[in-house]
């Protein structure tokens, strides 16, 4: 529950290109080349949660 109340809070503070590549990106169909790895990476340290709660 606590991923999806992450997900719903984040949301409302994007606008509309934001939450555009925010979707993308958990659904994984923005791809740029990024391993899932360092993507991982780069949300714990913009989000601050920790990797396996993402």
């Amino acid at each position: 529950m606590q991923k999806k109340e992450f997900v719903l809070n984040s949301l409302n503070g994007l606008d509309y290109t934001e939450r555009l590549i925010f979707n993308k990106l958990l659904g994984g169909s923005f791809r740029i080349g990024v391993s899932s790895k360092t993507l991982i990476n780069a949300l714990t340290k913009f989000s601050g949660q920790e990797a396996r709660l993402l």
